[in-house]
């Protein structure tokens, strides 16, 4: 019987060794008047039982340098501001999450242990199915980095820059998902400090542009006040009414999205053709600038469409 303190695997070494220390006892119990044959196991035995015990305080050692390397890896993951997160590849058990998940998250380790579905769930609609087709398609491939926005059982939002990479078997398998996440959210409310800023220096430059198109869409209501007043035939009355007020309700636009964009309010996300916008600014832009530049577009007439503020972009 051979015992040891900890679970261990016998190799192939130790096994050889094994079976000698039985082959030593059946041969003293069926050979025991053979003293010869029994010095001569002894002595097998005795080499059997010294490699056995080297290759177990092998064992031991290396058993040794792995919880040493595994209390270095604990202090550096509990101790950093970033969440460092380890999955299987199906994203269905929650192998490890550091404890900054707690302060960032505001949850328990404990819950997404046992309900890993509970990371997507604090993730902002607005963003979760975004996030989830990118967790599905690029974390096994290694390009996966996306920005999201959670949302605290507090109600207060966090901006989350989410990383992650595969880790594969040598047959070239994926069998985890390793990955860290930061707290962005003071990044970015500079950022958008920042570009409050230069929406209000933007605003500034497009403000003769600005001005022109306003001039161009009062001229129509200021000329068809006095043509009203001259009393029309129905037909063409109706016709001054609906230019006043496609022109009226041009100007409200233009004021709103001006408003948007120097204050930085967040408008309604929606597909927007990229060329008609282009072709909208072209106007201002020409009207902003001095003559002697020349304002030239190139627009693929295959161009995609894409989804956004049309007052951001």
């Amino acid at each position: 019987c051979v015992m040891d303190r900890t679970p261990c695997t016998l190799n192939a070494e130790q096994l050889a060794a094994l079976r000698a220390l039985g082959r030593h006892v059946v041969a003293q119990l069926e050979l025991r008047w053979r003293t010869g044959e029994a010095t001569r196991l002894l002595t097998v035995a005795e080499k059997s039982r010294r490699a056995l015990l080297s290759v177990l305080e092998d064992e031991k050692r290396a058993g040794l340098d792995l919880r040493e390397s595994e209390e270095r890896f604990r202090q550096l993951a509990e101790n950093i501001n970033e969440v460092f997160w380890m999955t299987d590849p199906a994203k269905n058990a929650m192998l490890y999450i550091s404890p900054a998940y707690e302060a960032i998250w505001g949850r328990s380790c404990q819950s997404l242990y046992q309900t890993p579905r509970t990371w997507l769930e604090a993730i902002h609609p607005d963003d979760r199915q975004r996030v989830l087709a990118a967790a599905t398609d690029k974390q096994a491939r290694g390009d996966y980095d996306e920005i999201y926005r959670i949302v605290r059982p507090d109600g207060a939002l966090r901006w989350i820059r989410d990383r992650a990479y595969p880790i594969k078997n040598e047959a070239g398998n994926v069998i985890r998902i390793v990955g860290t996440a930061m707290d962005i959210t003071g990044q970015r409310e500079i950022e958008a400090q920042l570009m409050r800023m230069e929406r209000m220096e933007s605003v500034g430059r497009m403000a003769g542009g600005i001005a022109h198109d306003l001039n161009n869409i009062l001229a129509p209501i200021l000329m068809g006040a006095p043509i009203l007043r001259m009393g029309l035939p129905p037909a063409q009355m109706e016709k001054t009414l609906v230019t006043i007020e496609t022109s009226a309700r041009r100007g409200a636009d233009l004021v709103k999205q001006l408003l948007m964009f120097g204050r930085g309010i967040e408008g309604r996300r929606m597909a927007v053709r990229l060329k008609d916008l282009v072709q909208e600014m072209q106007g201002i832009i020409r009207e902003t600038f001095t003559k002697n530049i020349a304002i030239t577009t190139g627009i693929p007439g295959d161009i995609w469409p894409l989804t956004g503020d049309a007052t951001q972009l």
